[in-house]
């Protein structure tokens, strides 16, 4: 049964994001990688090609002002630390169904070393339009699907706790900031949350990654 209820689940998201009902193609993207180096570091990041040139804009319009706003970061930590280095690289997490979606991580370090200062950033994109998910895209899509009490903010932080104790993380938790705005879509069509590190637990945990979906279908 759980099987069949998150197939119709998947069936809910792709129409939901398509906004109509279509026979055509599913749309993919074509991605390739742009790359800015400077002395002090360099910053990867996904570009994306469509058939609709206006929603490939959107799309990349969003991403590039995410890289400017982690290059201009970089050169303000240069001229206050002239050891500071940075990095930025990304991960493409679904790529199909009308969905393009990833993650931009962005490292920075006032010491010139491995460790230091990272944030992930992610992103879900409906590729016919080039418009941005959020999470009031997937609470309608809860809605629909008569879940919307596994997506409010009581089920999300008995998820985070679960989902942390299983991995042995501990938390730190003060509350959970919702609606949560930094969201991803893995290759099953499942919804993620990330939270930065030393948002719920030590920074030194890393990211905290949250399957939504996860348990409940």
């Amino acid at each position: 049964m759980g099987t069949v209820l998150r197939c119709c689940f998947s069936a809910l998201v792709v129409l939901f994001l398509v906004g109509r009902v279509s026979l055509a193609a599913p749309v993919k993207a074509d991605v390739h990688e742009d790359r800015l180096s400077f002395p002090y570091g360099e910053a990867r990041y996904p570009v994306v090609k469509l058939e609709n040139d206006m929603a490939a804009r959107r799309i990349n319009a969003v991403l590039k002002g995410e890289v400017d706003a982690f290059c201009q970061q970089m050169q303000q930590d240069r001229r206050r630390n002239g050891k500071a280095m940075g990095k930025m690289v990304y991960r493409v997490t679904c790529n199909k169904a009308d969905v393009f979606s990833c993650i931009l991580e962005g490292a920075r370090n006032m010491q010139g070393k491995d460790s230091g200062t990272v944030q992930q950033k992610a992103y879900i994109f409906k590729l016919k339009s080039g418009h941005q998910a959020t999470y009031d895209d997937v609470w309608a899509i809860a809605v629909a699907a008569g879940k919307e009490h596994l997506y409010d903010e009581q089920s999300l932080v008995e998820k985070l706790f679960r989902q942390t104790e299983r991995a042995g993380v501990a938390l730190d938790f003060h509350g959970l900031a919702y609606p949560p705005k930094n969201l991803y879509m893995d290759s099953k069509l499942r919804f993620h949350i990330l939270l930065q590190p030393g948002e719920v637990t030590d920074a030194s945990a890393g990211a905290i990654d949250i399957d939504i979906d996860e348990e409940d279908w």
